[in-house]
């Protein structure tokens, strides 16, 4: 995919304009509406267009547009267009083509082919991206954030673990290990009215453990917010530190979500919850597990699981 192509789509993607809230609070005459509504519906072409440019496309004059992009509280056009090539920089540098849509990535990446499929290559390139991301969990984060988010997981009264669409079997996943060595552990894993209902009964006392990857899912960022309206602890499995999705969290773990696929991987996200069930396993310990074995005890009376094993 072309840079300018690239920045187009995550631009669209993007959260937060530069231009909208400016816009939505300065006073403008008629046509300095109709230069900012340009403005806003080609932020990201500004980066590589002229003032001239912009003012020929529009049929006003540049002393027009300049005097716009003065009253927006820039301090011209130039100033501007930098501060919109600042963003487009931090976007390629932070973002991932995994933010962009399967058919996105379908269409200017992977051009999947079933003539050329080579099994051989094609398991070596996996077995190298997997390596790859597994090494980006441990490289990428401080490790004491896990102790610390385990830490703060053991001492929550109630823990409610979220995470929607293709992110919800990886929270399901994580509140099933959960659930098997502590008590008071909730799921919620359908973005829909049920997710709020669970919210509600939060307090400062609890733990809401949030999974959420491109595409960010819009429940993924209402869990967030309502988690910190509750003054709950907010512990968040995502793509990168720099996530729109990490705002406000308490901590924040990466794992990355890069595949060779069309599709996101949940491989680095596994690779992270295992390990943080192992640290709170450990840390536990087993005097503390008396839970599990009260578990255990009738999961094997009631015919759960068979005693007897080959």
């Amino acid at each position: 995919m072309g840079t300018i192509k690239k920045i187009d789509v995550l631009w669209r993607l993007d959260m937060v304009s530069l231009l909208e809230e400016r816009v939505i609070h300065t006073k403008l005459t008629k046509t300095g509406y109709r230069i900012a509504e340009y403005l806003l519906e080609n932020e990201s072409r500004l980066c590589f267009m002229t003032a001239t440019a912009v003012a020929s496309e529009i049929g006003v004059s540049d002393a027009s547009v300049i005097r716009v992009t003065r009253a927006l509280g820039f301090d011209g056009f130039s100033d501007m267009q930098r501060r919109l090539r600042e963003k487009a920089t931090d976007m390629l540098s932070s973002s991932t083509i995994e933010d962009i849509s399967p058919l996105e990535r379908l269409k200017n990446r992977h051009p999947l082919q079933s003539d050329a499929c080579n099994v051989e290559n094609l398991a070596q390139q996996w077995f190298t991206t997997a390596v790859g991301s597994l090494r980006g969990v441990y490289e990428n984060n401080d490790l004491s954030k896990f102790e610390e988010a385990a830490d703060m997981i053991i001492a929550s009264r109630q823990k409610l673990i979220c995470g929607f669409r293709a992110s919800s079997n990886i929270a399901g996943f994580f509140k099933l290990m959960l659930s098997l060595i502590m008590p008071n552990v909730h799921d919620s894993l359908t973005a829909d009215s049920s997710a709020v209902d669970k919210m509600m009964n939060l307090t400062e006392e609890d733990c809401v453990v949030l999974f959420t990857f491109p595409r960010y899912f819009k429940m993924s960022k209402g869990v967030a917010e309502m988690a910190r309206d509750k003054g709950a602890k907010l512990i968040i499995f995502t793509d990168r530190a720099s996530s729109p999705m990490a705002n406000g969290a308490d901590i924040v773990i990466a794992a990355g979500s890069q595949s060779m696929n069309i599709f996101s991987s949940n491989m680095a996200a596994q690779f992270a919850a295992e390990l943080m069930i192992t640290i709170i396993s450990h840390k536990l310990g087993i005097e503390k597990m008396t839970y599990l074995e009260w578990k255990e005890k009738y999961n094997i009376k009631y015919g759960v699981f068979d005693k007897n094993r080959d």
